[in-house]
């Protein structure tokens, strides 16, 4: 039972090519703008926090998906 590793392989592609759109979307921002913009807000009450982009969070959830599954299914995947 689980996930066939050509299901694993079609997810891991699809977080790699966030990581890499979150990267050129910052490259975009500092080549027109000579800074990445940041438009996304958190806070908490009075308190605030997490100040990020699109492009950052794509590249965020890719990064972390693409350790867990590393860290939790790599070993499945070749054994």
């Amino acid at each position: 039972p689980g996930i066939c590793l050509s299901a694993w392989s079609e997810v891991l592609d699809v977080y790699q090519r966030r990581i890499l759109g979150g990267a050129i979307g910052n490259m975009i921002d500092r080549a027109y703008h000579g800074h990445v913009i940041d438009y996304v807000l958190l806070h908490a009450g009075s308190y605030s926090f997490a100040i990020f982009n699109l492009a950052d969070a794509a590249l965020t959830v890719g990064v972390c998906v693409i350790l867990v599954a590393n860290l939790f299914f790599q070993n499945k995947a070749e054994g």
